[in-house]
């Protein structure tokens, strides 16, 4: 079954309207006498039991309540990524008022303004609603693949009673998300706590590396990073044929390689664009470290097909989580011209390695790259003993 389209739902004034104002345009019918309650009153539902309090006010009057003006207040709300809301929608319970209130104390405080306000709103809502779509992904999709193993006949009456589905969009029904939807509701209060945790975690991490590049005594724009690319050789040849879950499966193993080796390493996901990751560290012997056991651990997972990677290492800037600049580029280029299951990087990467004869390298002819200019590249050829940290192979890699 393809995706459904989604349309606009438009409740009465009074009525609890969806979190998104939206559901699958096929929804079947109410049986005669109403006995399965309408699919708007169960989404509702499930977002009563995630907030824990019922809608009841407007827009105005939410903003009047928490001391702000409605403009910025639809600011914010635009910012965190949700659509507008009509005036006369009851769209708004007291936790919206409690969490409008919270983000108007920050104004004034610590040289907050209203745009920063509104800056911090924006990144915030692009991670959690990324987050969220795949944690609901990620838990559907663990019970499709309990249907298909046989392991709980309860979760496999969430899914429908198709045969020979592939894909969590294969299957879904509106009883299917609400089921689903109603199992992470009780999981919520856990998820945040350990969302909260991880994100002052991360948060620690960033101010120290902020402050490590204030103490610097470099005085140019932008900071010193080492940046790197992997990508997967041949990924659109070999997914033109492939079913949508051989293709999300080989996404997922890919995005779980480069999240486990980045951070072992101590580097960062700038991103992940399909078959390709974008990645920063604050070294060129982690960056290395990081292509060489990325491009080693999917050479040794049958699922994978071979990776190649680039690095380089020079100055970039920094803007809301993402890289910046001429080495950004550079980086990009030494990529594509990388053969599968090789590593090319430029002579400011290599450079301060080379001292040491553990790190081996074969300098390569000057080459010109496209927008970016000559650049002689080094191949990699191997790392010091005992420098990587690859996992051991894991079991599900013969799957």
């Amino acid at each position: 079954m393809a995706v459904e389209r989604l349309r606009d739902v438009r409740p009465a004034h009074g009525e609890q309207p969806l979190l998104n104002h939206s559901l699958p345009s096929e929804v079947p019918p109410a049986p005669p006498g109403d006995q399965v309650r309408r699919p708007a009153r169960i989404m509702d539902d499930i977002a009563e039991r995630l907030f824990g309090r019922r809608r009841t006010m407007r827009r105005d009057e939410v903003a009047r309540l928490a001391h702000i003006e409605l403009p910025l207040a639809q600011r914010l709300w635009r910012a965190l990524g949700f659509q507008n809301v009509r005036a006369d929608d009851t769209a708004f319970s007291e936790t919206d008022l409690e969490a409008l209130r919270h983000a108007s104390g920050l104004l004034g405080h610590h040289q907050m303004d209203e745009e920063t306000l509104v800056a911090l709103a924006r990144g915030i809502g692009v991670t959690t609603e990324r987050m969220a779509t795949w944690q609901a992904e990620i838990f559907i999709a663990s019970i499709q693949e309990a249907r298909r193993q046989g392991h709980s006949p309860q979760q496999s009456d969430l899914l429908g009673h198709g045969q020979g589905a592939e894909t969590v969009s294969d299957r879904l029904t509106p009883g299917a998300v609400a089921a689903s939807g109603a199992a992470i509701a009780d999981l919520a209060d856990d998820l945040e706590a350990v969302i909260g945790y991880a994100w002052r975690r991360h948060l620690a991490a960033a101010l120290a590396t902020l402050f490590a590049d204030a103490t610097s005594e470099e005085i140019t724009e932008g900071v010193t990073r080492s940046v790197g690319f992997a990508d997967m050789v041949s990924f659109t040849e070999r997914v033109a044929h492939a079913s949508d879950r051989d293709v999300a499966r080989l996404v997922t193993r890919f995005e779980e390689l480069a999240a486990d080796v980045i951070a072992r390493h101590g580097g960062r996901v700038v991103k992940t664009i399909g078959d390709e990751v974008l990645y920063q560290a604050n070294d060129p012997r982690s960056a290395l470290l990081i292509a060489h056991d990325l491009v080693h651990g999917a050479a040794g997972d049958r699922l994978l097909p071979p990776l190649r990677a680039g690095v380089a290492t020079g100055r970039v800037l920094l803007r809301l989580g993402d890289v910046y600049g001429a080495t950004v580029n550079r980086a990009s280029r030494l990529t594509d011209r990388a053969p599968a299951g090789q590593i090319l990087c430029d002579a400011a990467t290599a450079e301060p390695l080379r001292e040491n004869q553990a790190w081996r390298f074969v300098e390569g002819a000057d080459a010109v790259l496209r927008g970016v200019g000559t650049v002689t590249p080094f191949h990699l050829v191997s790392v010091p003993p005992g420098a990587s940290t690859r996992a051991p192979r894991p079991a599900w890699s013969d799957q």
